[in-house]
């Protein structure tokens, strides 16, 4: 087959410049009226021609669009809007705020969906009935980006229910969103799709990936044997991020019936005629690792030995909070941000560990609910100069 220089090609769509297109369009009118035929941008014959590549210019634009309608990273707007209902990913608009309220007051007291609670400027409603002690989404009243910090929605704003106490958050709600940019779209959408199937693991991700979570990880404990604590036969799910009520929903939609969940929260989901399951899950918690370490100043250093210490022990600290969620910490790889944290200056000993004065050198392995977490105090650098 012949190869073609624009249009469809074997390298994709190759739109055809304005200036090719001139020059088609010129060497066609000399080849029908003539080598003296007035081709000049001035002339009047060449300011038609120029309107015609324009409009020609503008249809191979069009052409382009139309070639790369289904190719996500290529489209915006509207045209990135209707690629993604082709999974069912839609962009949030005007998306409200949502956070788990725990309801307190005399146990067995009913809150019914559609009660107000508020942290004294915005109100929220709840979504789901909830017998009292427990918890269920509440959504905020407006749409928008309205951040809310843990605790603060304590106002019971629904009066009359008898045995309802009170109520908190015992957790950051999920920030709602205006207008959610194409880039965002993107990438939810390609987490969607990334590792779509019927298997219980694909299948609670992809139910998951929608609700825009900050940290996503699951187990399928098929061994036989206890992972970590993990019971064999059980699917453990991570996640930061989100409501837990919305999580606990989606794990149950898309898990294989039967198939027992493992973790710290604990969330009852009823089922379409109303008989309840628990679902249970975790989110991350951080482990301390503890640091010492020993250093010299090079010739030539002219930082003292207190700051040296501090800018060493300020990169460890940012560099063990960088890692994610069951991420291993690797003693090779802490030499790097200590290195680029001052000159002049060499480290001799580095030691790190799960407990104070740590001696090893060995990598801390930690589970998929587990994030390194790094505290000065527990990390420390001496300066051993002679």
């Amino acid at each position: 087959m012949a190869t073609t220089q624009y249009g469809v090609t074997d390298k994709g769509f190759v739109r055809k410049p304005i200036e090719a297109i001139l020059d088609g369009l010129n060497n066609k009118f000399t080849a029908a009226f003539g080598s003296t035929f007035d081709l000049s941008p001035e002339g009047p014959d060449g300011q038609v021609i120029g309107i015609v590549a324009d409009e020609i210019s503008q249809c191979w634009g069009q052409a382009e669009y139309g070639y790369n309608a289904y190719r996500p990273g290529a489209m915006q707007g509207v045209g990135l809007d209707n690629i993604c209902e082709l999974t069912n990913t839609k962009r949030y608009v005007n998306k409200p705020t949502s956070v788990t309220v725990t309801c307190s007051g005399t146990a067995g007291t009913l809150v019914p969906a559609g009660s107000l609670v508020g942290d004294g400027t915005m109100n929220f409603t709840t979504q789901t009935d909830v017998l009292i002690p427990g918890d269920t989404t509440a959504v905020a009243n407006q749409a928008g980006a309205y951040y809310v910090a843990i605790g603060t929605v304590t106002k019971i704003v629904t009066t009359g229910i008898s045995g309802w106490a009170g109520v908190t958050n015992g957790d950051v709600g999920q920030t709602g969103i205006i207008y959610e940019e194409d880039p965002a779209l993107r990438a939810r959408r390609d987490k969607t799709t990334a590792v779509s199937g019927s298997a219980t693991v694909e299948a609670i991700y992809a139910a998951l990936a929608d609700l825009n979570l900050e940290y996503i990880r699951i187990r399928d404990n098929d061994t036989g044997a206890a992972i970590n604590g993990q019971p064999s036969g059980t699917v453990f799910v991570v996640v930061d991020g989100g409501t837990k009520n919305d999580i606990a929903r989606r794990i149950y939609n898309a898990k294989t019936g039967g198939v027992p969940t493992y973790g710290t929260e604990s969330i009852v989901v009823n089922d379409s005629k109303g008989y309840s399951h628990t679902i249970k899950f975790s989110r991350s918690s951080g482990t301390d690792i503890y640091v010492k370490g020993t250093f010299k100043r090079r010739p030539g250093s002219n930082i003292s030995s207190n700051d040296a210490a501090q800018h060493l022990q300020t990169a460890m600290v940012d560099h063990l909070n960088s890692l994610q969620p069951g991420q291993s910490v690797i003693w090779s790889t802490l030499f790097a941000p200590l290195m680029d944290a001052t000159n002049n200056i060499q480290v001799d000993s580095l030691f790190i560990g799960l407990a104070a004065n740590p001696t090893g050198t060995a990598s801390i392995e930690l589970d998929i609910d587990k994030r390194a977490h790094g505290v000065a105090a527990k990390v420390i650098f001496t300066d051993v100069t002679l």
